[in-house]
């Protein structure tokens, strides 16, 4: 983040986003990446039902994203937003309406 605002003219009021895979960080992490000024973030769940992570290899636990969020929102992110997709192997209607409820 130093290197940017060294090259570049950052608003005030700029939204700065990251990307993160829940299954590559630990909760303290959030803390870090706020103070150094993202205000954003985006996390890569793709979907809730365990038979389609487990599909597509990327099995991730549910209780831990929830944490995630509530930690953001601690910290004072002024978004998130989770990554989900439909139409991944094992997904249909119903299977993708779980998620959408989660």
């Amino acid at each position: 983040m130093k290197m940017l605002k060294t090259h570049f003219t950052i608003e005030n009021n700029a939204e700065i986003s990251i990307e993160i895979d829940p299954r590559k960080i630990e909760l303290s992490m959030l803390d870090h990446l706020r103070e150094i000024g993202f205000n954003r973030m985006s996390m890569g769940v793709q979907d809730f039902n365990k038979e389609v992570q487990k599909a597509v290899n990327r099995e991730q636990d549910e209780n831990f994203i929830a944490a995630l969020l509530k930690r953001a929102r601690e910290l004072g992110f002024q978004s998130t937003n989770l990554d989900l997709i439909y139409g991944l192997p094992l997904q249909n209607v119903d299977s993708f309406m779980f998620t959408l409820k989660r």
